[in-house]
């Protein structure tokens, strides 16, 4: 059949041109993309609707993302499902139409009809109703939808076909040998067809496509945030929003004639455009989910408030991890009569998972800055705060705030890798904390300092052993300049760690000890050796800066409420404890080895006797397995060692489990003390161990393990196996 198939294929001028057409277009679809360092989902947000360029080959759209990546990404998608509805189709069309033509009698009959029925049907019409009902499954669910209605018309040729074919010699002669009939359709009647079943195939992947692509343009389709080519098409087109806005009175267009810079100026825009009692913001990038606006509204209208906030989620893609905004603030519904009565309100400083009453905001002149100005949201906040709202707060999830870490150009809040984003953040803050003081809201002040400390200032000094000394200098007289207007209460109302580290920065005239600090700044934060003392003995932060004292670690010293919680574990971390975690993959099994430091006696106080260390999937939390060993006191009485089996196997066999890709997953550990204690602690990651391992497996052949420092030092692991995920890994670097 195949010889058959292939000569009769390659006769074909018109087959062999369609299929080099194909093979050419997916060749430009899938290595096109390797010929530049953009990617789909990346944001430029410096180059918003910019023509093409050496930068952007075919140029930018409405929000920054490359047209030529979005294109190839677009065609990848639009031929892929082109292709399988084509398959698809062919396939079923072979099967029904060569047994109704070869059978006969009441097959033929019920396949007709069945034929004649679904030709009547508007295809288009039915699956534009069916498909938003699979919106939530996979798109290959609306590959089946396509084939489905598109394989009548080749199944009538085929039927028609066969039916000549019944009454040839070799056909009649292989029914007199016995030969079951579906061995005869398969090798004596497909293969004879075949060259009309490759041509009829090769259009129907042209015809799948426009399906496709209008089907996708209408929004029936592929979604958002995944790219075909109908929603290239569909995307940014501002003439359609204008006709809908003349047949829709609450649709307002407005058209900028220049790019801002900010998200200031625009917003504003729309302020003053708006005719509406409440107003949102929304990025062009995020997502508002269902019953989001519902839920603010009528929290605002049930208690009178002009302002109403709802939960937000840090939503990381492409792994679609949430990881939710300040949950503490909208664990519970609330009311608050003024910010005041609720100062931590102050840590959200997002403007877009709230409902603001329109009135409000004119009537108290509150706009965001114009211009180039970064960090709009902090200062918008501020004003909105400093005017004393009643605010009614819902744990509903309002707001989808999409994060892209690897995309080619970071958004504002990622791209930290230059100090002016720093210098940035601080003109922001200092701006936020003159509105509130001249406003006379002295505790949101306070609260807004202390912010900044347990926050940004972690944040930035846990990134800092990454950057170039001269960043560094620079970066340290900024914050030394800044944190020299914070008054003593505000330092020491913050976490132990934030304090400790502002006090560093405020001793020090220039960077010092930045693995201790990068490992305090981290969440939990672990401290460091050495534990030095100052002369009256409590604890300090080194004999270097015996200024710096260590509050709340000497004996006696009341313990600080913990700030978060550890992933994996039901323990808090109310002591910054430090374990070293030194991996030893091998092809036998693994192991950890582990290294828990004293801290100035206080956890020798209560006892240690056990360590358990847990993994757990950064994408979504997933749980993984949980090992326990007995920890065992060193010869000095200093720290604590133990030995931990670590077996990675069935991190690839979880649900939802993506073998193929290199999975991080996270390690925490949970120290138990004879006092009935249970602390929890976050692994540093040391020792020759850091690196790529290739390991066997029984059930996957292969499997690809790497220990790795996360930013903040502590140990993750990137799992993945099987020969799929060696050929993606080896793409990848190729492509870098």
């Amino acid at each position: 059949m195949n010889r058959i198939a292939l000569r009769r294929f390659v006769r074909n001028t018109n087959a062999v041109l369609g299929a080099g057409l194909l093979l050419l277009l997916f060749l430009l679809a899938f290595a096109g993309p390797y010929l530049t360092h953009w990617s789909h989902t990346d944001i430029d947000y410096t180059a918003l609707r910019q023509p093409p360029s050496t930068t952007h080959w075919f140029g930018t759209n409405s929000i920054g993302q490359d047209v030529y990546a979005q294109v190839l990404r677009g065609l990848q998608k639009s031929l892929l499902i082109g292709l399988l509805v084509a398959f698809l189709a062919t396939v079923l069309a072979s099967f029904a139409g060569a047994c109704a033509g070869y059978f006969g009698g009441w097959t033929d009959r019920l396949t007709t009809l069945l034929i004649d029925l679904l030709l009547v049907f508007p295809a288009f019409l039915i699956i534009a109703i069916v498909s938003p009902r699979l919106r939530s499954a996979n798109w290959l669910a609306f590959v089946g939808l396509l084939a489905a209605f598109g394989w009548m018309l080749t199944a009538r040729v085929v039927r028609s076909m066969t039916r000549s074919l019944t009454e040839r010699d070799f056909v009649r002669a292989a029914r007199l040998m016995g030969v079951h009939p579906l061995r005869i359709i398969v090798r004596h009647v497909l293969p004879n067809i075949a060259s009309f079943l490759i041509v009829d195939a090769t259009i129907a992947v042209g015809g799948a496509v426009m399906s496709e692509t209008g089907l996708s343009y209408f929004g029936f389709g592929v979604q958002p945030p995944d790219v075909s080519l109908g929603t290239l098409i569909a995307d940014g087109t501002g003439a359609a929003l204008d006709a809908l806005a003349r047949s829709e009175p609450r649709l307002r267009v407005l058209h900028r004639g220049e790019n801002s810079g900010g998200c200031g100026s625009p917003r504003n825009d729309g302020l003053r455009a708006a005719a509406g009692r409440y107003v949102m913001f929304l990025d062009s990038d995020d997502v508002l989910p269902p019953g989001a606006v519902p839920a603010l509204l009528a929290a605002a209208l049930r208690h009178g408030a002009p302002v109403a906030a709802g939960a937000c989620v840090r939503r990381e893609l492409p792994a679609r991890r949430d990881v939710p905004w300040q949950p503490a603030l909208y664990r519970e519904p609330a009311v608050y009569d003024t910010p005041e009565a609720a100062p931590q309100l102050v840590r959200d400083t997002l403007c877009v998972n709230k409902l603001y009453a329109r009135d409000f905001l004119t009537g108290h002149a509150i706009t965001f800055p114009e211009g180039r100005y970064h960090y709009e949201d902090f200062v918008f906040t501020a004003r909105v705060l400093a005017a004393a709202p009643k605010i009614a707060t819902v744990p509903d999830t309002v707001y989808v705030w999409h994060v892209r870490r690897a995309a080619a150009k970071q958004s504002i809040s990622l791209d930290r890798k230059d100090v002016a984003n720093w210098r940035q953040r601080l003109q922001a803050h200092r701006t936020v904390l003159r509105i509130l003081k001249d406003a006379g809201r002295k505790a949101l002040a306070r609260a807004a300092a202390t912010k900044f400390l347990d926050h940004d200032l972690r944040m930035y000094v846990r990134e800092l052993h990454t950057r170039s000394a001269d960043y560094r200098a620079e970066w340290w007289q900024l914050t030394r300049e800044h944190l020299a207007g914070f008054e003593e209460a505000e330092v020491a109302a913050a976490q132990a760690p934030a304090r400790w580290l502002a006090r560093v920065v405020l001793a020090s005239p220039a960077p010092c000890d930045l693995d201790r600090l990068t490992q305090l700044a981290a969440r939990p934060g672990r401290l460091l050796p050495p534990y030095a003392t100052g002369p009256d003995g409590a604890p300090v932060w080194s004999a270097e800066l015996p200024e710096v004292r260590l509050d709340g670690l000497a004996a006696g010293d009341a313990v600080d409420a913990a700030d978060e919680d550890v992933p994996g574990l039901d323990a808090s971390p109310r002591l910054p404890v430090a374990v070293d975690a030194d991996p030893v993959l091998g092809a036998a099994r693994g192991l950890l080895r582990l290294r828990v430091h004293d801290l100035y006696g206080q956890l020798a106080a209560a006892g240690p006797v056990s360590v358990d260390v847990a993994l757990h999937r950064r994408r979504d939390d997933r749980p993984g397995p949980v090992h326990t060993a007995t920890l065992t006191p060193t010869a000095d009485g200093t720290a604590w060692t133990a030995t931990v089996a670590l077996d990675l196997t069935p991190l690839t066999e979880l649900p939802g489990s993506r073998p193929a890709e290199p999975e991080p997953w996270d390690l925490t550990a949970r120290l138990t003390c004879t006092d009935g204690t249970a602390i929890g602690v976050g692994l540093r990651a040391v020792g020759t161990g850091l690196r790529r391992h290739v390991l066997p497996s029984r059930r996957r052949l292969v499997l690809l393990a790497q220990p790795y420092p996360t930013t903040g030092g502590a140990l993750a692991l990137r799992v993945a196996s099987g020969p799929r995920s060696v050929w993606r890994i080896a793409a990848r670097r190729l492509r870098r």
